[in-house]
């Protein structure tokens, strides 16, 4: 009876913890892929799953991140743009 007490207790924490690492939607798919890793259970090598999840999470994070930049930096210089100190301006091209 007690553990079922407290674990209705949490439940609060967790959707108050899964609204915060859902909330930013870049972020959205990482954060589902670290908790969905972490409730597999996977252990590989010895090592537990929150390891391999947090690795899991933070290599999708690094791969959408990178493939944004080079999506924005294509954009940018498809329009003509030139990003110089996080301002942007408009470049004429002589060519």
């Amino acid at each position: 009876m007690i553990p079922a007490v407290a674990g209705l207790a949490l439940i609060s924490t967790l959707v108050a913890s899964l609204r915060a690492a859902l909330a930013e939607a870049a972020e959205q798919l990482p954060a589902g892929v670290t908790l969905l890793v972490t409730a597999s259970g996977i252990s590989a090598a010895g090592i537990s799953a929150a390891f391999w999840a947090l690795l899991a999470g933070l290599a999708l994070l690094a791969l959408l991140v990178r493939r944004r930049r080079r999506q924005r930096a294509t954009a940018q210089a498809r329009d003509g743009r030139v990003v110089t100190a996080g301002s942007s301006q408009r470049a004429r091209h002589s060519g």
